[in-house]
């Protein structure tokens, strides 16, 4: 799952960006795109991606770093913009925008990736399950 940049159609400077948490790779990717791309965005940490979708559409916030399953209801309606893509490729559900590399912002590949953990005493035909 790769994080896309959404925006209400504001340009990348002085804006307030915002993430699902603090620390985690929405929050880590406007942070990189500081670094790299020598701006100042002001991070506002939202209670989740659903109050950050929320505050983005209410123009509480005016750009947010999100996941596609967060952001695509929103983009499919036409309410957000997809402005970037963090990952090294383009998503094939969303062909037209561009990875953040291709418009000139190197260094952004960060993609994130889910897990299911349990405890080390865990049966193994529990752990077996999902891998059937």
């Amino acid at each position: 799952m790769l994080s896309a940049f959404v925006a209400l159609g504001f340009p990348l400077c002085k804006l307030t960006v915002g993430s699902d948490g603090l620390g985690g790779i929405a929050h880590l990717s406007s942070e990189l795109v500081q670094l790299r791309a020598g701006v100042k965005l002001t991070h506002i940490a939202c209670k989740g991606a659903g109050p950050a979708v929320a505050d983005l559409v209410g123009g509480r916030i005016q750009s947010a770093f999100l996941t596609l399953a967060s952001a695509m209801p929103q983009v499919k309606a036409g309410t957000l913009r997809a402005v970037g893509i963090t990952g090294d490729r383009r998503m094939g559900v969303l062909p037209d925008v561009p990875t953040f590399a291709e418009q000139g912002l190197k260094g952004m590949g960060l993609e994130q990736w889910w897990g299911l953990l349990g405890p080390a005493g865990v049966a193994q035909p529990i752990v077996a399950r999902p891998h059937a």
